[in-house]
C-alpha cells in the first residue's frame, strides 16, 4: 500500500516496487480504477483465477479519494487474511487519514505486507530535495540555482522535476548557476490578467 498526496513520489515508488517486481517474475499486471461503481466481487472473482500470461501477476488497485466503501474494506480485509501467494496486490491512495489507518482492513493489509507513508516535502526541505535531484540526473548546481528553482516551482515536485529534466537537457554544461536558471526555467505557473 503507497499512499500519500504527493503524486509525483507515490508514483515514483510504485515504479520502483513494479520494476522490481518484474525482476521477480511478475510479468503480468492487471489495473482496477477504485470508485464508488466499484465491483469488489469482480476482484475478488480475478483473484481466484489464473492469468493468462503469467503465474505471477500484479494487481494494483488504485483507490478513489474516499475510503474503499463497506464492500471494499471487506475485500480488502479478506483478502490481506488470506493472500495468493502468486499476486502482489499494489494499492495506491492519496493520503490516509489517522482514522482510516486504524480500521481493521488497514491492519489487515499492513501486517500481510508493507504499507507506504508518502509525506510532503516542507518548504524547508524543497532546495534540498531539488539539490538532490539536480545530483542525481548529473548536474551541479550552485546554492542560489537551486534556491532560485525552489523559489519558481512553489513547492510543486511534478514542476520541480520536469524543469530539472528540461535543465539537463537544455545545459551545456553540468554546473547550473542563478543565471541558467533564469535563462532555462520560464515561469509556467503564473499568468497575469494580460497573458
Amino acid at each position: 500500500l503507497v499512499c500519500g498526496d504527493e503524486t509525483l513520489l507515490v508514483d515514483e515508488a510504485c515504479d520502483q516496487i513494479r520494476d522490481s517486481a518484474k525482476t521477480n517474475g511478475y510479468d503480468d499486471r492487471q489495473v482496477y480504477q477504485i470508485d464508488a461503481q466499484f465491483d469488489w466481487q469482480q476482484l475478488m472473482v480475478a483473484t481466484g483465477t489464473l492469468s493468462l500470461f503469467s503465474q505471477k501477476r500484479i494487481l494494483e488497485l488504485r483507490l478513489a479519494p474516499k475510503q474503499p466503501g463497506n464492500d471494499g474494506r471487506a475485500a480488502l480485509q479478506s483478502y490481506a487474511e488470506n493472500p495468493n501467494p502468486d499476486d502482489l496486490w499494489l494499492i495506491r491512495s492519496g493520503k490516509l487519514e489517522k482514522s482510516t489507518q486504524n480500521t481493521k482492513w488497514f491492519k489487515a493489509v499492513e501486517k500481510a505486507g508493507v504499507v507506504i507513508l508518502i509525506q510532503p516535502i516542507s518548504p524547508a526541505q524543497l532546495p534540498n530535495w531539488i539539490r538532490q535531484r539536480m545530483q542525481k540526473a548529473g548536474l551541479k548546481p550552485t546554492a542560489e540555482a537551486v534556491q532560485m528553482l525552489a523559489d519558481q516551482v512553489e513547492g510543486n515536485l511534478l514542476a520541480a522535476s520536469q524543469e530539472i529534466e528540461k535543465i539537463q537537457l537544455l545545459a551545456s554544461n553540468p554546473v547550473i548557476d542563478g543565471d541558467m536558471i533564469t535563462e532555462m526555467v520560464t515561469n509556467n505557473a503564473r499568468y497575469s490578467v494580460f497573458t
